[in-house]
């Protein structure tokens, strides 16, 4: 079941101050409103995806682990820290899969048998959604801002390629999230877990 505001990716800054984001709560609700400009080259699509990716990966690795999913949830976390703004095609396609993958092990475990939670998990599991939404929102937000580069965006190498390579994959990424975050949410629901208003404005626009 591999499915997967354009302007200027507000550059260094917007990247820092996206990044102090992350550390309180995955992406913490970074947005794209003040993006005015796409760089030609590619680096700022790299890093500003990056630092998506990991607020991702971040929520990822909390709902797993929070289904005693330990292995994955490290998978998740690990492949998250290893991205860098510089990230390469073949680093992106891996950090992808991974994302995936992740969302797909937490599928099967959620609609199983998975054990009771008890109330620390449930809390952690609801903040997991939380960030997921946060995430799956971003990510939809730049795939739309992405559609003019493949018109605009030589693959000469590099960042270049790296960046055009996104404005072809997240489309099917945020379908394949979507589909994740949706049963992270059934699952809240059947089982009691307060469900983030984040998560229902999320999937009422995606």
């Amino acid at each position: 079941m591999i499915k997967y505001y354009m302007g200027a990716l507000a550059g260094a800054a917007s990247i820092l101050a996206s990044g102090a984001a992350y550390a309180q709560l995955g992406n913490g609700g970074a947005t794209f409103s003040d993006v005015e400009h796409l760089s030609g080259n590619g680096a700022d699509v790299v890093a500003r995806y990056v630092g998506l990716a990991q607020g991702v990966m971040n929520a990822e690795s909390t709902l797993l682990a929070a289904v005693n999913l330990k292995a994955a949830a490290d998978k998740a976390a690990n492949q998250g820290k290893g991205l860098t703004p510089d990230a390469t095609r073949g680093t992106l396609e891996s950090a992808i899969k991974v994302q995936v993958e992740s969302g797909q092990i937490l599928e099967q475990q959620l609609g199983g048998k998975a054990a009771e939670l008890n109330e620390a998990n449930k809390k952690q599991f609801g903040d997991g959604v939380r960030e997921l939404a946060r995430g799956v929102t971003e990510y939809a937000g730049m795939s739309k801002d992405l559609t003019g580069l493949k018109k605009t965006l030589k693959p000469t190498g590099g960042t270049a390629t790296s960046a055009l390579y996104l404005s072809k994959t997240l489309p099917e990424t945020v379908k394949e999230l979507t589909h994740t975050l949706k049963s992270a949410i059934d699952y809240s629901k059947a089982n009691n877990i307060p469900v983030p208003q984040e998560a229902l404005d999320a999937t009422a626009t995606l």
